[in-house]
């Protein structure tokens, strides 16, 4: 009876009686709230149509099932908040890639300002390099050999320079877990200011006065330590001249 249906679903369900009373439609199907007898509520499909008419048309019976689709409904109700955390998570997804290659657009600016430095210091050394070997100059062997070397040493670290700065962009693209350890601060300082000299001609008039103990150990990720250190430095060279 209509005591037992949900308010919201009674007009419909007296809109489909009629419709078909009246012969508008063969037979109804709707699916309603009802509550059960301890208050519960429950979904029921009903399906039902005029199953004999008099002479005249008018309706005599009408027979019908119904059949309780609370299961059902509660799978549908889940499957659709599925459906809306899967649309979420891919909105979020969507977002956070244009939010990492907008990271990656800054990186990759970041970057290329970080390598002109040390390509430029590069073709420095080398230039000084091959003018070393021919050019004659007023200076005995040894005095050449250890110019040369200081050329090629210097070379060196500003190529090592260069590849912890590829796979540091590497990492950063590969989604790489910062791997954190202990880092000897002293030595890690000593080594960042070793690539920083490597740019000589910025850094030929600058001393670098580190008081730390050798001992002092911090926590970070010894690459990206580096790379900020050295950044520093180079910075603080450039506020100074």
């Amino acid at each position: 009876g209509e005591a037992m249906l949900h308010p919201d679903d009674i007009p419909m369900v007296e809109s489909a009686i009629r419709a078909n009373l009246e012969g508008t439609i063969a037979f109804f199907e709707v699916q309603v709230r009802v509550r059960a007898k301890n208050g519960a509520q429950k979904w029921v499909l009903s399906r039902a149509k005029v199953t004999a008419r008099d002479e005249a048309g008018r309706p005599l019976r009408m027979s019908g099932v119904h059949v309780d689709i609370t299961a059902v409904k509660q799978t549908e109700v889940e499957l659709a908040k599925a459906g809306r955390l899967l649309t979420q998570l891919g909105e979020m997804n969507q977002a956070l890639q244009a939010n990492r290659l907008a990271t990656m657009g800054t990186m990759v600016a970041g970057v290329t300002h970080e390598i002109n430095n040390p390509v430029a210091s590069i073709r420095m050394n080398a230039e000084l390099l091959r003018e070393n070997l021919t050019t004659p100059r007023r200076k005995n062997k040894a005095e050449l050999l250890e110019e040369r070397l200081d050329y090629v040493n210097a070379i060196v670290r500003l190529t090592e320079r260069l590849e912890r700065i590829v796979d540091g962009l590497k990492s950063f693209s590969r989604r790489r877990e910062i791997r954190v350890e202990p880092v000897l601060l002293a030595s890690c300082l000593a080594e960042s200011w070793k690539l920083a000299c490597s740019d000589r001609k910025r850094v030929a008039n600058v001393e670098m006065d580190m008081q730390v103990e050798t001992d002092i150990r911090v926590s970070a990720d010894s690459q990206q330590a580096l790379q900020v250190f050295v950044n520093v430095l180079l910075n603080a060279v450039n506020a100074v001249y």
